[in-house]
């Protein structure tokens, strides 16, 4: 099985298309779940689960709200994606987060495989190895060249 540990902001919603939004919007500002979702980041991240067959694991601060969680599952299946869990909260120390999912879930390392997409990822590479990280510009959100790096890691 192969997993993607997803995080939202700055990945999913991004400054750049926030920044258009929040214009079109008559700048009003957006808070919490009521950000902005960049379309072309959800149909990256649908695209690298459609390409893998990988299932999404929220590792983002959005896995401690229900509706947070309802909001962005909603989002991900208008793209035919949907979260297939979450990660523990250890005081929100994501990397470890991630090794507690991975042994909870009897994470197989000579079979299974895995990739983090994250904007912040320096509570991340402390734990896990910093090959199955891809550091997400929150600038742009995820990006081609992340979404091809991402297909190309789990396809290996």
């Amino acid at each position: 099985m192969k997993y993607i540990f997803l995080d939202v902001d700055g990945v999913l919603n991004n400054l750049k298309y926030t920044k258009k939004c929040y214009k079109k919007n008559g700048k009003k500002p957006f808070f919490g779940n009521n950000v902005p979702f960049n379309p072309k980041c959800l149909k990256r991240i649908a695209k690298i689960v459609k390409k893998t067959n990988a299932k999404l694991i929220l590792s983002s601060t959005w896995r401690l709200d229900d509706i947070s969680i309802k909001i962005l599952d909603s989002r991900l299946a208008e793209y035919g994606t949907r979260i297939n869990d979450i990660t523990p909260n250890i005081n929100q120390i994501r990397g470890l987060e991630i090794k507690k999912w991975l042994k909870n879930n009897n994470f197989n390392w000579s079979v299974d495989d895995f990739i983090v997409l994250d904007d912040e990822i320096e509570d991340i590479i402390n734990h896990i190895d910093e090959n199955k990280v891809i550091k997400i510009n929150p600038y742009y959100g995820l990006t081609w060249e992340n979404m091809t790096d991402a297909i190309i890691r789990l396809s290996d």
